[in-house]
This record gives C-alpha cells, sequence and structure tokens, in this order.
C-alpha cells in the first residue's frame, strides 16, 4: 500500500455531508453490536477488521489498474469470500489467516501486532455480525477510492471507539484538539519527527499530513519516528500509519522511551508529546515512574532535539507544592539555557478523567527570528498565551479547543515568531491584554521562574474578553 501523491490525510468530512452520514451509521451499528466486549478490546477487532476490507479492496483494485505490476495479492483471502462464508464454522481462524497473507505483501504492516479473530477471543456469531457491518460501505471502484474511504472510516471509528472508552475511569486518552494545537504551532514541514510516547499516533500522522492539503510536498520530506509504552496502542499507531500510506518507525515493539529509548542516536527536528493525564492519584497500568513528573518529560524532549529542533510538549499543570516547587526548579534552567520558546495555559476539563488545566510547553534550540523578519528580541523573551477562556463545552460536559480557539492560539504564537501564518504575512506582535504577554528573562527571574501565563498576560478591560475581540485583534496582525 504506497503513499498517494498528495500525502496522507486526516479525513474531517463537515456533518451532514454524505461521506459524514455514512460514517455515523456505520458507527451506530458498531455500537450496537459490542454486546459485552470490553471497549478497548473491541476498538482492536473493529478496526483490524475495516483494515483488512480495505486494504483487501485497495490491492484488488490494484490489480486491474497495474495488470502489468507486481502487485503480489495471491496469497491473500478476499475480503468477498470472507463475508460471502461469515455464517460457516471457524470464521475467527480463517479472518486470521487473511490478516496473516495480507502481512506478507504489504511491508507496512512488518512487525504489527495483529489482532487476533481464532481462538474464542471473540464469538463467531458477534464476529460474523461484524463482518457483515464492515462489508457495508462502497469502496468505490479506484484504489485511491478505495484508500480515501478506508482512511475516512478508520479515523472517523477510531474517534467513536476512543470517544467510548474515554467513559470508563481508567481512561488515558489524549483529546484531538491537543495533536492539532501541537502540530499547527511547530509546522513540521521538513525533518525528523519524533514522538517519545505516540498513543495511537494521531500526533505523528498530523504532523505527517501537516500542509499537505495546500501544497504538493510528499511525506518524504518529513522522516516519522516514535515509540509507546502500551501494546495495544503501539499495535493500533503502526496499523493508523499502514492506513494512511505512511512510512514510519515505531520501533520493532512496545517500550517505555524513558529507560528503554528505541531510537538512541535520533536527534530529531521536531519532538512532539502528549503524555496522556491519568485520573488523579493514579497511573494505570503499574505506571512509567520516569514521567510522573514534567521535568522528566521535558528533559527527555530536550535531549532528543537536533541543533536546531523544536519541542511541543503538553503536560498537566502542578496540582500541588512539591509539583510547584519543581517545575519551578525545571524553569529556572530551561530559561537560563534560552530553550523555553513558548508557554500555553489551556482550558481545564480537556481531559475526560481529570478536570486539571494543561500547559503546552514549546521549547527550542533554534530561538532567532525566522523567515528573515528581523526581531533582535526573541531570543531574550518568552511568550506566555493564556488560553483558559478558550475552550468550548461539548456534550458531558467536556471542554475542547474548537477551530476558532486553535487558530487564536497559533496565529499568536506565529505573529511573535515571526513566521508566516498559511497564506498571510507577519505584520509585527503586540502584546493582547486576555490573551497573550511577551516577557523578558529578567520578569521572569522576578516571578521566581514560575512560567504561568496568568503572571505575564495582563487581564482584559472588560472582566471577560469575548473570544471574537481576541481573534479580531489577531488578525490585525497579519494581511
Amino acid at each position: 500500500m504506497s503513499p498517494p501523491a498528495q500525502g496522507p490525510i486526516i479525513p474531517a468530512e463537515p456533518p451532514g455531508s454524505p461521506a459524514h452520514t455514512e460514517a455515523a451509521g456505520l458507527w451506530d451499528t458498531v455500537e450496537r453490536a459490542r454486546g459485552s466486549v470490553p471497549p478497548p478490546r473491541y476498538k482492536e477487532f473493529v478496526l483490524s477488521l475495516l483494515f483488512l476490507r480495505g486494504a483487501s479492496e485497495i490491492l484488488r483494485r490494484r490489480r486491474g489498474e497495474e495488470p502489468s505490476s507486481q502487485v503480489q495479492a495471491t496469497s491473500v483471502t478476499p475480503w468477498s469470500s470472507l463475508a460471502a462464508d461469515a455464517r460457516r464454522k471457524g470464521l475467527g481462524q480463517r479472518v486470521d489467516a487473511a490478516m496473516d497473507g495480507l502481512a506478507r505483501v504489504d511491508a507496512s504492516l512488518s512487525g504489527v501486532p495483529l489482532t487476533r479473530f481464532g481462538h474464542r477471543s471473540i464469538e463467531e456469531r458477534q464476529l460474523a455480525e461484524l463482518v457483515a457491518i464492515v462489508d457495508g460501505p462502497d469502496f468505490g471502484d479506484t484504489a485511491e477510492a478505495a484508500r480515501e474511504k478506508l482512511a475516512s472510516l478508520f479515523e472517523y471509528l477510531l474517534e467513536r471507539l476512543t470517544r467510548a472508552e474515554a467513559r470508563r475511569a481508567d481512561d488515558i486518552s489524549v483529546p484531538s484538539s491537543i495533536p492539532r494545537l501541537v502540530v499547527n504551532l511547530l509546522e513540521p514541514r521538513s525533518g525528523q519527527v519524533y514522538d517519545p510516547i505516540c498513543g495511537t499516533g494521531e500526533m505523528l500522522v498530523r504532523a505527517a499530513a501537516f500542509d499537505a492539503v495546500r501544497t504538493v510536498r510528499s511525506q518524504a520530506e518529513v522522516s516519522i519516528y516514535g515509540q509507546e509504552a502500551r501494546r495495544s496502542a503501539w499495535g493500533l499507531a503502526k496499523l493508523r500509519l499502514a492506513v494512511h500510506g505512511i512510512d514510519g518507525d515505531l520501533g520493532h515493539r512496545e517500550a517505555d522511551a524513558a529507560v528503554d529509548d528505541l531510537h538512541p542516536d535520533l536527534r530529531a527536528d521536531f519532538v512532539l508529546a502528549a503524555p496522556p493525564v491519568p485520573p488523579v492519584g493514579r497511573w494505570p497500568d503499574g505506571g512509567h515512574s520516569a514521567f510522573r513528573t514534567s521535568s522528566a518529560w521535558l528533559r527527555l524532549a530536550v535531549s532528543k532535539l537536533s541543533e536546531r529542533g523544536t519541542a511541543g510538549v503538553v503536560l498537566a499543570a502542578p496540582s500541588s507544592a512539591a509539583e510547584q516547587r519543581e517545575e519551578e526548579a525545571t524553569g529556572r534552567a530551561l530559561v537560563e539555557e534560552n530553550l523555553v520558546d513558548c508557554v500555553v495555559a489551556l482550558p481545564p476539563r480537556l481531559f475526560s478523567t481529570t478536570g486539571v488545566p494543561a500547559r503546552l510547553w514549546v521549547l527550542s534550540k533554534g530561538r532567532q527570528p525566522q523567515h528573515g523578519i528581523t526581531r533582535d528580541s526573541r531570543e531574550r523573551t518568552i511568550l506566555f498565551i493564556d488560553a483558559t477562556e478558550l475552550g468550548s463545552v461539548a456534550p458531558g460536559g467536556q471542554l475542547f479547543l474548537n477551530d476558532t480557539a486553535l487558530d487564536t492560539i497559533t496565529r499568536a504564537y506565529h505573529a511573535w515568531r515571526g513566521t508566516p501564518f498559511g497564506s498571510l504575512r507577519q505584520q509585527g506582535y503586540e502584546d493582547i491584554p486576555g490573551l497573550c504577554a511577551s516577557a523578558d528573562r529578567e520578569s521572569v527571574r522576578g516571578n521566581g521562574y514560575r512560567l504561568t501565563p496568568a503572571l505575564y498576560v495582563r487581564p482584559a478591560a472588560a472582566p471577560v474578553m469575548r473570544q471574537e475581540r481576541r481573534t479580531k485583534d489577531l488578525y490585525g496582525l497579519f494581511r
């Protein structure tokens, strides 16, 4: 499954469109069929079956479109055969055999821990029902149409299945707006990208896809690296990269980057990390002790940066006096080493299992003005953004960052940094009360190296400054 010419994408079908309606209908039937299967296991079953269907359809169409090419698919059981014979005993073993055959001809599946359907891991009646459900969507007439349909349905179902998991008390998933924000700020157009705790791979997929819609660049301009400590998440991340045709290196097994670095020689141009925020007082799966502190994450990110690399790390804000003291010590070291570019205070309740607010740290080893725009003060100042009031309320009360909020934060950062934003040329940065402020190191020292944006951002003139006003002020910095 070679990558599409225009680079991978994460489809975002608008609500009400035929594609969105189809995906929503598929989700409804998938959800009803879950029964008593635990959500994490069910997610693996559904997405693996969908991948098998999509990959089978892509290979079948490629054989028709490229009769002279060496498309090796003779050992792959056609999906149509599995669907037609789904009620016959032994379906689980036949699905396993089909997955094994696909892995032999698809290099992107090398090392992927394929979900096993035999050996009573799922009741055959329920498996047959799932096969019938996954058999429903139309994958189009061409290999490219089949690939786009697979990517669209895979992303939609993964998001909904992950949301269903979030209702559990031990959920440690990261909201999708977080990877979007990190990638938008760092703009990984070329170079090596690394995520030391990649989860199911959303940060890496978004990094590989960045700017692919607006430009004709190929994914080959970025090299994707990552690793993940949880085996189930690592397997899904490898599958997700394969769905999008991304040639990434997530290591040959699951591993905790704090104690078992699978890329010891890598120094990346971009390090992106959004460690999951566990429920207060708990760390699932026995814990990764080195990752319980902000300083461990920040130091790990810095250690993996290239000479002029940039990192974006999302961490929970300190919730105790001890954590506050540790953050201040870490802040002192990073500030004096001239590594802190920006700190963004995010809204509370972004994570499903805790109301603890988070912060986005942007660290850089190349803190000079960019793109020929002279702004000598950048390497001597730090940008603080207070986005705590930019959250929108989702059903159930959880907050999220909508497109306007993401745009507001991104514009503020790129105006300060002296970089264009999309097709807009930067016209000069100004502090905006209630949103952002640029502070020099003396100010930070005077505040005891506390890097809390509210200490530096002046209050808005009104008690609550509306998001629309903030956005209007930011648009004035570009044209």
